[in-house]
């Protein structure tokens, strides 16, 4: 009981002095920016056809790779304590896929993949600023992201192989068969792969994102912004067999001006 009573006593003035610090005097309800968000992308992958086993053996290669997005965004103040925030925002996603290829190939050794994908990302999320110290505010964020799909770029061995580059999807799975007495047993697994002719990309995808943050109040007007935001795709990113879906957690840094 005393901690609890202790706790209370010195959460009590920062809330206060939280609710003096979003006052409506100081309210204005409309602000425009410019945020920019270096990421950490990847995707996750799943399929009703394929099991655990033969997915692992598919993607156990591939590594996250450094995303970002950039762009204009506005915000316009309902009360002190909630906001819409919006804009136009470029972003690049996607993965990287690592191995070793095999003697004879008219490539290095090495072999590193690097899938870039181009979205456009127009933002519709609900902020509730919760904490207000001096010049900071400190909120929560959550919404939907539409992502209209531009382009992607793939790189081997950071060389532009886009134009050249063929996608394939799986022909034929092979599972081992029994063990017979006598013998070694392998159980490996090998998939069988076929150029992918019809494989097309969602045109439109959508992300869910969630991010937690502070605002920097410089003067009236101008404000600095920092979140730690999570976003993942609601879609798979294209037809193939296996459904991907891509993600980021980045640091969304961003400038405002409150008009």
């Amino acid at each position: 009981m005393k901690k609890i009573l202790l706790v209370s006593l010195l959460i009590f003035p920062i809330l206060c002095f939280a609710q003096y610090d979003l006052s409506p005097a100081k309210l204005r309800n409309l602000s425009i920016g410019f945020s920019f968000a270096p990421e950490f992308s990847y995707r996750t992958v799943k399929s009703d056809l394929l099991n655990d086993e033969v997915l692992n053996i598919l993607s156990g290669n591939e590594k996250p790779k450094f995303g970002a997005t950039a762009g204009f965004n506005a915000e316009y103040n309902f009360t002190n304590y909630l906001s819409l925030e919006t804009g136009v925002l470029l972003s690049n996603k996607g993965y990287n896929k690592n191995f070793t290829s095999r003697e004879g190939s008219q490539y290095s050794n090495k072999q590193n993949y690097s899938f870039n994908y181009y979205y456009l990302d127009i933002p519709l999320k609900i902020k509730y600023y919760f904490l207000g110290l001096s010049k900071i505010r400190f909120f929560a964020s959550g919404g939907v992201i539409f992502n209209p799909y531009l382009f992607r770029k793939i790189y081997l061995n950071n060389k532009d192989i886009t134009t050249q580059y063929i996608d394939y999807t799986i022909r034929e799975i092979q599972t081992p068969s029994p063990p017979t007495p006598g013998t070694i047993h392998d159980n490996s697994i090998s998939i069988i792969l076929a150029p992918n002719e019809n494989l097309q990309y969602n045109k439109l995808n959508f992300s869910g994102t969630i991010s937690l943050g502070a605002s920097y109040n410089i003067d009236e007007r101008l404000a600095l912004e920092a979140q730690l935001e999570y976003k993942h795709a609601l879609a798979p990113l294209n037809n193939f067999d296996i459904e991907a879906r891509l993600f980021s957690l980045g640091l969304n840094l961003s400038i405002h001006y409150k008009l």
